[in-house]
């Protein structure tokens, strides 16, 4: 699958509020249309499931543009919901970064200072933020966290578990 555009907007009725932390917000519901290749549009409505933790899609609807075209099985398989999932979360959520800020997590990149010569429980608190959002999106957490502060990923472990026995993340 090959996205060629997207384009996402929260509806009129959508809620943003702070979700496991006060350095994350999200918006929810979330709508994303999507087009891919071979004239294939996707429309999502994307929210948040409390109860599985993370992002989901609550509906998708597919077309095809083209006229003597049709959805057939093969284009179906090559959807692949959990990319687009990513996608529109990267826009749902918002970080406060290392300085405040407040960035779409698509843009978080660079939000979080590298850990080395930082106060450990800033370093450990920004852990728990990354973690967190990593989880909402289905990403590999540990491995971001690791990536984002500039630290090995057994240190990443030692973050986290510091995070949640400081109350910083619940077990989940």
């Amino acid at each position: 699958m090959q996205i060629r555009s997207s384009r996402g907007k929260a509806p009129k009725y959508a809620k943003e509020f702070h979700y496991l932390s006060d350095r994350i917000r999200i918006i929810a519901p979330y709508h994303l249309d999507v087009s891919i290749d071979q004239g294939v549009d996707l429309k999502l409505s994307l929210d948040l499931d409390r109860e599985l933790g993370r992002i989901v899609c609550r509906h998708l609807s597919v077309s095809r543009v083209a006229k003597g075209t049709e959805i057939t099985g093969t284009e179906l398989r090559d959807i692949a919901i959990a990319t687009l999932v990513r996608l529109g979360g990267d826009e749902m959520i918002k970080v406060r970064g290392t300085d405040g800020r407040w960035v779409p997590l698509s843009g978080a990149g660079l939000a979080f200072a590298p850990a080395q010569g930082r106060d450990r429980a800033d370093v450990v608190a920004d852990a728990a933020v990354i973690y967190a959002v990593s989880s909402l999106t289905e990403r590999s957490p540990l491995l971001l966290v690791a990536h984002r502060l500039g630290v090995s990923q057994s240190t990443a472990t030692r973050l986290v578990s510091t995070a949640r026995r400081d109350g910083l993340l619940s077990d989940g």
